[in-house]
């Protein structure tokens, strides 16, 4: 139909097989970006331990960033779901404020903002009232105790 009533304003040259395999061509191009928008989307996360809040952010295709934060640094946690759309969706963004000089940790467009904020909140007063560990002096890499190799032999 479109050809039927369009096909004349196609440039000089251009056949009607010619166009299709044009528009194959971008079609095919669009997949193609969304694949790699959502592989990329889809390698950004975080990983809450006992003791750590971990950011590994993939940026591109060739580029990833992983960031570590200790509990004890954590002090706030805040989950945002900013608009409509978001609010439908049940995805926002994730800031942890840090103590010090340190930039917040963001985590962007997470599902259920609100509920990984608490899980973060729970996990550091968790790791406050944890009791210190005894230090190990056989154990080299303890800055609390800080023995060397050849002392630890001894």
């Amino acid at each position: 139909y479109l050809f039927s009533r369009y096909g004349d304003q196609l440039p000089q040259g251009v056949s009607v097989i010619e166009s299709f395999g044009i528009l194959g061509g971008l079609l095919a191009l669009a997949a193609l970006m969304l694949t790699v928008g959502i592989w990329v989307y889809r390698r950004n996360f975080m990983i809450l331990t006992n003791m750590h809040l971990i950011r590994v952010e993939q940026r591109g295709l060739f580029t990833r960033s992983v960031s570590q934060l200790s509990l004890s640094r954590v002090q706030d946690v805040n989950g945002t779901t900013p608009g409509f759309l978001a609010t439908i969706l049940g995805f926002g963004n994730v800031t942890v404020e840090t103590a010090g000089e340190e930039e917040n940790f963001v985590f962007l467009t997470v599902l259920n903002p609100t509920q990984l904020a608490k899980e973060c909140l729970q996990a550091h007063e968790q790791y406050a009232v944890q009791p210190a560990a005894p230090a190990n002096p056989a154990n080299p890499i303890n800055p609390a105790n800080p023995v060397s190799p050849a002392d630890a032999e001894l």
